[in-house]
């Protein structure tokens, strides 16, 4: 799917639903969003991909002028735009990275979770081995005669 399917499929979805206004404002937020996250370095395939189907958008925001109506004209924004205003600096760089590289993030952060995991297994059978009990009592000892002496 191209921008300008999504956004065709947008309006079409929004037609009949929410006034012409309201499909023209949206429109023009989500060209402006899918514009931005290309203009950061992001496919557009991968921007389309994450904002999802049109059509849910469109009942989305439908829903949303519906309880807008409801509610004696207070204002609603989509899930969209809120996730889209509220992302915070991890966040941010994360949904700015394309596939590859949020790939390649987190196979680096599952090998570091695996090295740790190894580190804490080695020093828990040194700990558990008779040499490592005898240095931990040695430096319990140690510890609580050198605090004995400063008193």
């Amino acid at each position: 799917m191209t921008r300008q399917e999504f956004l065709d499929g947008l309006a079409e979805a929004l037609a009949g639903e929410v006034t012409e206004q309201t499909i023209l404002d949206q429109v023009t937020y989500y060209r402006s969003y899918i514009d931005g996250q290309i203009a950061s370095g992001r496919a557009e395939a991968d921007v389309l991909a994450e904002l999802g189907s049109p059509r849910l958008i469109a009942r989305t925001i439908a829903d949303s002028e519906e309880a807008k109506g409801d509610q004696g004209g207070s204002q609603k924004e989509t899930y969209t735009q809120q996730s889209a205003k509220s992302e915070s600096g991890a966040g941010k760089i994360f949904s700015s990275l394309n596939m590859d590289e949020k790939t390649r993030m987190i196979l680096l952060i599952v090998i570091a979770v695996l090295v740790l995991l190894c580190v804490i297994g080695t020093v828990l059978k040194i700990i558990s081995s008779p040499l490592g009990i005898t240095l931990i009592v040695a430096v319990c000892v140690y510890g609580y005669l050198t605090t004995r002496r400063r008193k």
